[in-house]
């Protein structure tokens, strides 16, 4: 992997630009560019087990922001070319390039918004990889969270009470950079659409039902406790009580012990 050299990299990076109304042109530029900082001798540490599903050619961080900073402002003025390049970009098998699709997605202010969320719909498959579809809800959902989260709110909300379950699976992954998003402050609708999951739990949801209502708890320790104790005063399935059990360290000491009482009461 050749040094990185800010001058220059700004340089390649004003010379990829000029084909941003050409996919096609755009992403045999953006393979090179991104071939040419790979590191080909990356190895992972012998402790480490973990492996990306994805594939990856190990950029310099540096490179990555310095490209989805040049090309913030070109996607906001140039919303349809973008989501074309988006569309080009999505399908290639390396973890950078479709974290470039999904950042170009993020930033395309259209509307209406259908068409960022048709790509949203159709890109959120059950069998594309964990890593990648946490960049996708991440990045390619800022224009929405900013813009319409209303919009977003209802598409989630329709995804969570269809029948299929690993579209609800998907849409409580894709709740969870909303309530991270310290811009976003619309917490009881979220509150709401997860109560169905308490009460009557799926164990393959369990893992991401956690993570939002940890999330949840860290941005707003009260109205997370006030839930939990709704939740608690009807009939509490033990996978619910479970659940709580794990997440209960993240609250004070007083609203833990609260929590602790009416679950004894329940269990």
């Amino acid at each position: 992997m050749p040094a990185v050299r800010l001058a220059k990299l700004k340089s390649e990076i004003d010379r990829l630009l000029e084909s941003f109304g050409s996919p096609a042109e755009f992403k045999r530029s953006l393979d090179n560019l991104l071939e040419f900082y790979s590191d080909r001798v990356y190895r992972a540490g012998q402790n480490v087990p973990f492996r990306p599903l994805t594939p990856t050619r190990h950029v310099p961080p540096l490179v990555i922001q310095q490209i989805e900073l040049a090309l913030r402002p070109y996607c906001s003025y140039y919303p349809l070319p973008a989501m074309a390049l988006a569309d080009s970009l999505w399908p290639d098998p390396y973890l950078e390039t479709r974290r470039m699709a999904a950042f170009i997605l993020g930033q395309a202010v259209v509307d209406p918004a259908q068409p960022v969320l048709q790509r949203l719909q159709n890109w959120a498959k059950p069998d594309v990889p964990t890593e990648i579809i946490e960049l996708l809800f991440t990045l390619g959902t800022a224009s929405l969270r900013k813009e319409n989260p209303g919009l977003w709110l209802e598409t989630l909300q329709s995804w969570l009470l269809g029948p299929d379950l690993e579209r609800q699976r998907l849409g409580l992954k894709a709740l969870l950079p909303l309530v991270e998003d310290p811009s976003f402050d619309n917490l009881p609708p979220i509150f709401r659409m997860i109560t169905v999951f308490l009460h009557n739990p799926q164990q393959t949801l369990l893992a991401s039902l956690q993570s939002l209502l940890e999330a949840l708890i860290r941005r707003s320790p009260t109205e997370a406790h006030f839930f939990l104790r709704q939740i608690l005063g009807s009939p509490t399935p033990p996978l619910t009580i479970r659940l709580i059990r794990h997440i209960i360290p993240l609250f004070s000491a007083e609203a833990q012990a609260s929590l602790r009482k009416m679950m004894l009461v329940r269990s």
